[in-house]
Formats: C-alpha cells, sequence, structure tokens
C-alpha cells in the first residue's frame, strides 16, 4: 500500500516523507524519538567534569562547533539509521549546550544579577519551542526555513 500525506488538509513537511517513516518498524520510529535523550544521559555525568577539569572555553566551543555540524547532516540525511546516530549526537552534545553553557554564562555575571541573567536565558530557551508552535500554525508546514533560522 502507498501513503502519501495528505497536504492539501495542512500537514507538515517533515521527517515523515524525508525519511519513509510510514515503511519502517515502530521501534525504529521510537528509537529515532528516544535517541536524543540516550545521547544526552550517556554524557551528563562526564562532559560537565571534563568543562570543570579542562576549563569551560574550550569545550564549549568544540561542543558548539560539532552542535552545528550534527544539525547540518540533519539536512542532507535521508537514511533513518543515520539519522538516529546524529539525534544520539545532538542528544550527547546537549550536556554542552544547556548544563557547561549556563554555567560558562553564569562566570561573566555578577553573582547579585545571576538569578535575573539565568531567568532570562530560560526565557529564551522556551520561547523556542513556542515560536516554532507558531510558526508552524500559522505561516508554513515546512521545517527547513525555521530551523535554518535555529541552526545559524
Amino acid at each position: 500500500m502507498e501513503y502519501k500525506p495528505d497536504f492539501a488538509s495542512g500537514a507538515l513537511h517533515n521527517w515523515v516523507e524525508k525519511l519513509d517513516l510510514p515503511c519502517e518498524k515502530s521501534s525504529k520510529i521510537g528509537l529515532l524519538g528516544s535517541a536524543y535523550f540516550i545521547g544526552w544521559v550517556c554524557t551528563l555525568l562526564v562532559l560537565p567534569r571534563l568543562a570543570d577539569t579542562y576549563g569551560r572555553k574550550w569545550i564549549y566551543r568544540l561542543g558548539m562547533i560539532l552542535t552545528g555540524a550534527c544539525l547540518s547532516c540533519v539536512y542532507v540525511s535521508s537514511s533513518i539509521n543515520s539519522m538516529i546516530a546524529i539525534i544520539f549526537c545532538i542528544g550527547a552534545l546537549t550536556s554542552v549546550r544547556i548544563t557547561i553553557s549556563y554555567v560558562y554564562l553564569n562566570e561573566f555575571i555578577l553573582s547579585k544579577y545571576q538569578a535575573y541573567v539565568g531567568t532570562i536565558w530560560g526565557i529564551f530557551d522556551s520561547m523556542v519551542f513556542l515560536m516554532t508552535t507558531i510558526y508552524f500554525d500559522h505561516i508554513s508546514k515546512f521545517w527547513i526555513p525555521i530551523t535554518t533560522i535555529g541552526l545559524f
């Protein structure tokens, strides 16, 4: 049976068509969603400790460069197996993007302003999800333009 999304009804142009997910096993589709969190858990105790030992500046820079490279690979990958590996790597680097970057940011802020800056940082980080939802609901059903903005 051939499955085609009905884009006239408002379906998103997303990974379902790119990775041909209707033809994949449900376990692989589940792993696609879990790979991010598995990667994050695998590095949550290791990378922050390395940053404490060797310095946050270099770990942060390397982690952000690798995150950008992994996010760029999402655009060219059309295999579910490679996408699982890429998502795992992005999850592994989330320890740098979230944990280490927050501590590194606080090194530059006076202690009396750290709570305010941390709150603002959290608001901006969570606004990404809200803006993405608004984008898909009111602006476009294509995922590439909004993720390109996020990549840069």
